[in-house]
Order: C-alpha cells, then structure tokens, then sequence
C-alpha cells in the first residue's frame, strides 16, 4: 500500500485539494511540450485512435467504425511511443492516453511530449490525466455549445496546473496502479465471463418456456413448424397478424393532446436488449408527430435495423411514462390483441429462433440491413 503523508498543503486548485506538503504544482508547459511533426511522405501507415476508459487503440480495434482509407494521412500528426496524445475536444470526456505504439492521429489530437524524463514519468501523467476532477477542470478551458464538445486550445492546456512529486514517487505510484489494476481487470474479466453464461442461460430459459410452457409433462402435438418442433397440445400456432398490429396508428390518441404536450421520444440508444426503456428525452409533439415511429402505451417495440434487431433490441411499452411516443424510424410496432398479453408478445420477439428467421430474411445493403414488416 501507498503510504500516507505526515505534511500536507493546499493547493488552491480545486480538482487537486490537498496534496502532500514537498509535491510541486507546475504547469503542464512545464512537463510536457506539443510536438506538431506531420506525417508528410506518409512515414507512418498506421491509423490511430484514443477512448475513453481504453487510451490509445489502432484504429481498427474500434469495430464497426468508417473507413479511413480515403484520408490524408498525410496531415496526420506523427505519434510515438510514449508520447501523451489528448481529443482537444473529447478530453473532458477522457479521450487522453499514453500510446504504446508508433503512428499517426488526426489532426484534432496534440500530441505531448516528455521534456525530461529524469524528471518525470509519462505514465503517471497518463494516470493524472485520467482523473475525473481533472477532467472536470478542463471543462473551464473549453470554447463551444455542447458540454461534450468543447474545443480546448493548446495555449490554454500550457497553464493547466498538474501535481509533481519527485520522480521516485511518481514511479512507486505507476507501480502500485499497475498492480492494484491488474488484480480489478482479472476480477473484471471473471464477472464478464460469468455475465455471458448467465446472459446465454437467461435466453435459453425465455426460449424453453415461451416455447414450450412451464410444465414438462403436458401432452404435446407437432407444430406444423420445423423451427417449433412439438408444442402443448392445448396450444394454438397462428401468425403474428392473428394476434396483433403491425404498425398500428396512434390516430385516435392524438386528438387528447395539444401540439406543445410533451410526450416521450426513444432513440435508438434509449432502448436496451434486455426489454427496457430510458423515458427521459421528451419533446413536443409539434416536433416529432411527422417523420418518427409513433407507438401507445403497452405496444411492443422491436428495432428492425442490423445489428440492433440480431442483438434483441426492444421493449415492452408497459413502463411508457406517456400514453403515446415517439421514437427512431429503425422500429417496428406491435400493438398486441385480446389474444395475447403485450408482455408474452415482447418475450416471443426475444426467441432466438425469431431473430435468427429475422435476420435470414433481411433485405438492404450491408450495414443497412433491416427486417421488413412482413417477417
């Protein structure tokens, strides 16, 4: 463990507090300088990438992100291992690291540079800079309208106020975090493989029970579909249209509000694949009665676009905090019959044996892909 200080001071800084009384505080012009050498010749290929929580990453790690290939790359700054690269507009947001690769990075990145590293450790400085206080700070810094996208100019980073304590400090600080993180990463990745088996074991039993009933001993018939196979015998198999709305309007719903009611809209990202919904946005109805999915209460709601429909985006709208909403046009609408309870309707969408006849029959260009509303 790190031991504590008998002395400490204050800083006046407010992201730093207190901080033991022989830290020195310096401006960050101080440690590190921004070198601006640009890729010209092409002397790097190698695309680069900074996130949030992650550092910096080749750029194809990212996943299912644009192709680079038509940049130029040329106008990329140049990066080196160890150097410190920051977003100057998504540091706020923790777009900072320390590379451990040799490449290039758009031209939005500084790329800092150690001035002595007798004196100081860049890898502590990557951990300073993960500091949300820090992080908090730099929003003081930053010029735009958006919280999460305000530009930070080199000028005004030079004075940000950064701790420094002596070398040898600094290095036992980097090698207690690597410890203390390895052991949290190795307890991270148990629980993440824990998740997915208890996430695969949840489906199976939605899909056993939805399919089959919860008594293992009831008499059964054949379907009349493969996929099926032998249902309870008491059950019916009929099409989806038989037991709901594709689509349904909201028409008769829009007569009880007024063009400024407030009512919910669900993007995309406020609609979960384990079944639940944010409610949070909401905006007036004047501003999304045309061009949007429209849904009520109670209707259930299955994204139809790839990946979102394969990974069980959707919902049950029993939890819709406003009689009606709105939401992204990627949606089909079920609104569920006499026949069937809206939450029953919802769990049949989630069978895997659904997503995978969904997704077989998918049309659209790839990435665009989506299930058309006579699946």
């Amino acid at each position: 463990m790190l031991k504590k200080y008998e002395d400490y001071k204050e800083t006046q800084i407010s992201y730093l507090g207190s901080l033991p009384s022989h830290w020195n505080i310096l401006p960050l012009r101080s440690i590190l300088f921004e070198r601006k050498e640009k890729n010209i010749g092409k002397k790097n290929n190698e695309i680069l990438s900074v996130m949030a929580n992650r550092g910096v990453i080749l750029y194809s790690e990212k996943g299912n992100v644009g192709n680079k290939a038509s940049d130029n790359i040329e106008r990329y700054n140049v990066v080196y291992e160890d150097d410190i690269v920051l977003n100057c507009m998504n540091v706020i947001i923790g777009s900072v690291g320390r590379s451990p690769y040799n490449g290039v990075l758009s031209p939005v990145y500084y790329v800092l540079v150690n001035r002595n590293t007798q004196t100081y450790n860049t890898r502590y400085y990557d951990y300073v800079f993960k500091l949300k206080p820090l992080q908090s700070e730099l929003k003081k810094y930053g010029k735009g309208i958006l919280a999460h996208r305000m530009r930070i100019s080199m000028d005004s980073l030079k004075s940000l106020n950064l701790p420094c304590p002596p070398i040898e400090e600094q290095n036992q600080v980097v090698k207690y975090l690597d410890w203390k993180l390895s052991k949290i990463n190795k307890l991270i990745r148990a629980k993440k493989k824990q998740i997915a088996l208890l996430t695969e074991h949840r489906k199976a039993t939605i899909d056993n029970v939805i399919m089959y009933g919860i008594n293992p001993h009831a008499n059964r018939k054949e379907s009349g579909v493969i996929w099926l196979g032998k249902i309870p015998s008491h059950w019916s198999v009929m099409k989806l249209k038989r037991i709901c709305r594709i689509n349904a309007s909201i028409t008769s719903q829009l007569e009880k509000y007024s063009l400024e009611d407030y009512v919910v809209f669900l993007p995309m990202e406020n609609i979960s694949s384990d079944g639940k919904i944010v409610c949070s946005e909401k905006r007036k109805l004047k501003d999304v009665r045309n061009g949007f999915s429209s849904f009520a209460k109670n209707d259930v709601i299955v994204a139809k676009i790839t990946p979102c429909f394969e990974n069980g985006k959707g919902a049950c709208l029993d939890t819709l905090e406003t009689n009606i909403g709105f939401g992204t046009t990627e949606l089909i609408v079920l609104r569920a019959n006499e026949k069937i309870l809206p939450r029953y309707l919802y769990m049949i969408t989630q069978l895997q044996q659904f997503r995978i006849q969904g997704a077989n029959v998918m049309t659209g260009s790839a990435g665009q892909k989506r299930v058309p509303s006579n699946f």
